[in-house]
């Protein structure tokens, strides 16, 4: 199963601002990265038809938050710290991802060695595990 179109366009949105933000955050500062999320969410939303988006960002070991749109249409009501996005098929990406990170860093896990993404996953945490 593959991410939807719509699914597609949010990753693809959530890592341009992710990238822009780092750049941002080396060559300029805090400031300069609220006005870059500010001004990136706002043109990503509007070129891919997006309604309510939230953004968070850890640089330079401050944390910051950006809530932009509506949470839904029918009511108007806006997006908030609070609000509860549905995360759906985007949880593998958000594993595999992890996963990909953790093999790049050299990651141990109980002294086993690094993380593999060529090892069975039985490796690392289902004991009981069997491939087909």
């Amino acid at each position: 199963m593959y991410p939807t179109p719509k699914i597609q366009t949010r990753l693809v949105a959530a890592a341009v601002l992710a990238t822009l933000s780092c750049d941002v955050v080396a060559s300029g500062g805090i400031e300069k990265l609220d006005r870059t999320v500010d001004a990136s969410a706002k043109a990503v939303m509007a070129e891919h038809g997006i309604h309510g988006m939230a953004v968070a960002i850890t640089a330079q070991g401050q944390q910051r938050f950006f809530d932009f749109g509506v949470a839904s249409k029918k009511t108007g009501q806006p997006v908030t710290r609070n609000t509860l996005f549905e995360v759906g098929s985007i949880s593998k990406t958000f594993a595999v991802t992890l996963a990909a990170y953790a093999q790049a860093q050299g990651t141990r896990h109980k002294a086993q060695g690094k993380l593999s993404l060529n090892d069975s996953p039985s490796r690392y945490y289902l004991t009981t595990f069997k491939p087909s």
